[in-house]
């Protein structure tokens, strides 16, 4: 079953559960050449957000390709799956809107409590926050 709605407030719980159970989302951006960037990422929901640190994990040292992206055009896309080998306890959740740049300060407790690694490694000074304006979805149904 696939379906749609604006708001992440307005997923049906079947939906909701995949956003917050499953661990890893895929944040994409739209590079310098128009091109698709995806990369994995950790996340929150808070109220109708999905917040992903720009953590201190080992980087190249380079401003992050997600950050660059972000400050020339602030569209992003945002997909968490359930993969399971029972095929019928499938799903997705993808939400499009736009990201801005914010301090980290209002997620670092929601990342420890979603990932104990955050106990013990920096959150970092920043999150990507997305506002999303169009959240599709699919379940095996």
């Amino acid at each position: 079953m696939t379906d749609r709605c604006t708001r992440l407030s307005e997923l049906p719980a079947e939906a909701r559960e995949i956003l917050d159970y499953e661990r890893r989302g895929i944040l994409a951006t739209i590079d310098e050449h128009g091109r698709p960037h995806a990369v994995p990422v950790c996340y929150v929901v808070s109220g109708d957000e999905i917040l992903t640190p720009i953590d201190a994990k080992p980087k190249s040292g380079r401003t992050l390709g997600r950050r660059r992206n972000l400050e020339r055009d602030p569209k992003a896309t945002f997909l968490v799956d359930r993969w399971d080998e029972d095929w019928s306890k499938l799903g997705w959740v993808m939400a499009r809107g736009t990201a801005r740049l914010e301090p980290a300060g209002r997620a670092d407790e929601a990342l420890a409590a979603r990932y104990p690694q955050y106990r013990d490694v920096l959150v970092g000074s920043e999150v990507i926050s997305i506002q999303p304006n169009d959240i599709v979805w699919w379940l095996w149904r």
